[in-house]
């Protein structure tokens, strides 16, 4: 029916969403890649994610801008 053919469509293009996975591990697979820019916007997103290691994720970034 209708209502189910709608349900599908909304459930197949949020399917479609591109997810950021946000960890260091995947910062380490962007840097491995050649993707600085990428690995470090994630480590940018890691430090807002976690203040506490702000100061941790802002030395990896310096790092990674240097090399």
């Amino acid at each position: 029916d209708e209502a189910t053919q709608q349900s599908i469509q909304r459930i197949a293009e949020h399917s479609f969403e591109e997810k950021d996975i946000v960890t260091e591990t995947m910062a380490e697979v962007w840097i491995k890649q050649g993707n600085k820019e990428k690995a470090i916007d994630t480590l940018h997103k890691l430090s807002l994610l976690n203040p506490s290691k702000s100061h941790y994720f802002a030395a990896k970034i310096e790092q990674l801008k240097a090399s």
